[in-house]
């Protein structure tokens, strides 16, 4: 019989208890829950439902989790990822850290290295790269042949911006908390560029940067590949409904609803009229799949650390910090820790 996995949560947001809701699915235990305050912790563990020890101490909740958790998820303001990963990981615990995993790459770069020496897993939340229908886009983008060009779409109306424009500092629009639309859905929209497209040769980011916070709350970037480039549209204070499309050198077009939970994907053009994708149906709660992905993984630690999956995600990831940090350069877009690692102390 399979072993329950046991597992962490660092951070009290909606996202944490989406979290919670799609592990428990898969039959995961809920074993540490830390806030910023033991108060804090204990009002989530009561909206969960949940026996878990509660923390408001992330030391503290390191030393419980070598003990107690199998992997934590960490969830708490951007700009502390890298703190909170870095203390588990030091106590030989796997981590799962929410998009953007990390606010700079060299601390990406940092947090591997710690995971690797300490023989754990350290995965980035990007969940839209384990639904079913996001692998089956990749293979079918890939019998496309030759790409003109295409424009990945990721506008969101955040719920923070309200408090925004009424003078508060939400941390989602703040660059001192690593805050911002790239370095929140602007992450959805680079996943899928490169692992549809590859590597970009370069990158730049036309950004609304908000004069009080210095976060970009909408933008528009591009990504340079030798024969086309792809156009990105990133926004937390507009609400779309239009699809991404793909463009092929023969003037086809592959229309897909969105780049998260794709529910419908069309070729149309020369010769085509309307080819539907067989998709399966979205799951239920959107993190499932990751979940599922990090299962597998979990299994068997010592084996996942040479298993092709996850030695993809790990490059990944690290490539989508790269051109996020080239994004953010190109708009003037400065976090807390930017100025350390270009100053080279984080070799």
């Amino acid at each position: 019989m399979t072993r329950r996995l046991r597992f962490g949560v660092v951070g009290t947001s909606a996202i944490s208890g989406r979290f919670v809701a799609a592990a428990r699915s898969a039959g995961w235990r809920v074993t540490i829950l830390v806030g910023s305050s033991v108060a804090s912790a204990d009002r989530f563990r009561q909206q969960c439902g949940s026996d878990a020890l509660v923390c408001g101490d992330v030391g503290q909740a390191a030393e419980l989790a070598a003990r107690e958790c199998d992997v934590v998820y960490v969830a708490s303001p951007n700009s502390l990822h890298a703190e909170h990963a870095t203390a588990f990981l030091d106590a030989g615990v796997s981590v799962i850290v929410e998009k953007p995993a990390f606010a700079h790459p060299a601390e990406l770069a940092r947090a591997q290295r710690l995971a690797d020496a300490r023989g754990v897993l350290l995965l980035e939340a990007a969940r839209h790269r384990y639904e079913p229908n996001y692998g089956r886009l990749a293979d079918r983008i890939r019998q496309l042949g030759p790409l003109s060009g295409a424009q990945l779409i990721f506008r969101q109306y955040s719920s923070k911006l309200a408090a925004y424009q009424h003078g508060d500092r939400p941390r989602v629009f703040d660059a001192q908390w690593a805050g911002g639309a790239l370095a929140d859905l602007g992450v959805y929209l680079l996943y899928a560029a490169i692992d549809w497209f590859g590597m970009p040769e370069a990158a730049h980011y036309g950004a609304q940067v908000l004069p009080d916070t210095g976060a970009d709350a909408c933008g528009w970037g591009v990504l340079h590949y030798p024969a086309f480039r792809v156009d990105l549209a990133i926004s937390k204070m507009h609400q779309s409904y239009a699809p991404s499309e793909v463009y092929t050198a023969d003037g086809r077009t592959l229309v897909v609803n969105h780049v998260t939970e794709i529910a419908r994907a069309e070729l149309s053009g020369r010769d085509v009229t309307g080819q539907e994708l067989v998709l399966d149906r979205p799951a239920d709660n959107p993190m499932r799949p990751e979940v599922d992905f990090a299962a597998a993984l979990l299994s068997d630690v010592d084996a996942a650390l040479t298993d092709p999956r996850y030695r993809q995600a790990c490059e990944r990831a690290a490539q989508v910090a790269r051109v996020t940090l080239w994004m953010r350069q190109d708009a003037g877009i400065v976090f807390p820790g930017d100025a350390a690692f270009e100053q080279g102390s984080d070799r």
